[in-house]
């Protein structure tokens, strides 16, 4: 399958901060992709870019090409989404500066003293791919449920995750592969080790972005949100909940690959319709 970055426009002209109505907590956790992702695609796509001389598969760096296409993208369409927040007086810049710093602590170009370089990349990749796991989770989610249509989430709004999410589900077995092909034998104990570390790494984050945006929402005049409504979010099925819990328990399994992961017929579903909007 040949990866290919689309590049589809959205409007958001009428929008309204609050895009899933009468749903802030709601609103602001499926925001938190539009603060994490951009500083997580950034990273991978200067980890890959680093990796793919390295290798000697044709049919891999194909692949590759295509997914660091389309991470971009999926970069510069948050930026626009983030300026649409600014619009609506929600500045981000100062949480997007912390996460950049809390990524290159957890993940950045230079090794922790002590630790060699090669160790260090593999070590990379493996966060890498435990993260684009759980993306192609939270894809395949947004593909598939309807209660995001059920609550009345604005169509551009919804238009622009599914595109992304989609795109996740159809790389969803490029970091791993990748992994597999650099570690060999110690892909397996590495990825495991990975999944461990990242799962508690970008919750934390997504707890921190969601707090962020609720605290500095200006229509929300100080109002204050508690595990009452994250238990009701997932009630209502308007964020994936224990779905992630549930595919991390397969990514650990030694015969795991992504490919079992998602449904590509959906997520190319989504995309086919995304050719009839205009491209950026």
């Amino acid at each position: 399958m040949t990866l290919q970055a689309r590049r589809p426009t959205f409007d958001w002209e009428h929008t309204p901060l609050h895009w899933i109505p009468d749903e802030p907590y709601a609103t602001h956790a499926n925001n938190t992709l539009h603060l994490l992702a951009p500083v997580f695609e950034r990273g991978l796509i200067a980890l890959y870019k680093e990796v793919l001389p390295r290798l000697k598969d044709e049919r891999l760096r194909q692949e590759l090409r295509g997914f660091l296409a389309q991470e971009a993208t999926h970069a510069r369409a948050h930026d626009q989404v983030l300026a649409w927040m600014r619009e609506h007086g929600l500045e981000t810049a100062p949480f997007i500066a912390a996460c950049e710093r809390d990524w290159q602590a957890f993940a950045g170009d230079t090794p922790p003293l002590g630790v060699p370089a090669e160790a260090w990349l593999r070590w990379r990749l493996a966060l890498a791919a435990a993260g684009e796991h759980l993306t192609c989770v939270v894809g395949h989610w947004s593909v598939s449920t309807d209660a995001l249509d059920r609550a009345g989430a604005d169509p551009e709004m919804l238009a622009m995750l599914r595109w992304h999410g989609a795109e996740e589900v159809e790389h969803r077995a490029v970091t791993f592969d990748v992994l597999r092909a650099v570690a060999g034998p110690t892909a397996y104990p590495l990825r495991v080790a990975a999944m461990v570390a990242t799962l508690p790494f970008l919750a934390g984050l997504w707890n921190r972005a969601v707090a962020y945006m609720l605290a500095n929402d200006p229509l929300l005049r100080g109002r204050t949100f508690g595990r009452r409504d994250y238990q009701a979010l997932l009630e209502r099925g308007l964020a994936p909940g224990r779905a992630i819990l549930e595919a991390v328990a397969r990514y650990m399994h030694p015969a795991f690959h992504p490919d079992q992961e998602g449904s590509l017929e959906l997520a190319q579903g989504v995309l086919a319709g995304m050719t009839r909007r205009p491209a950026l």
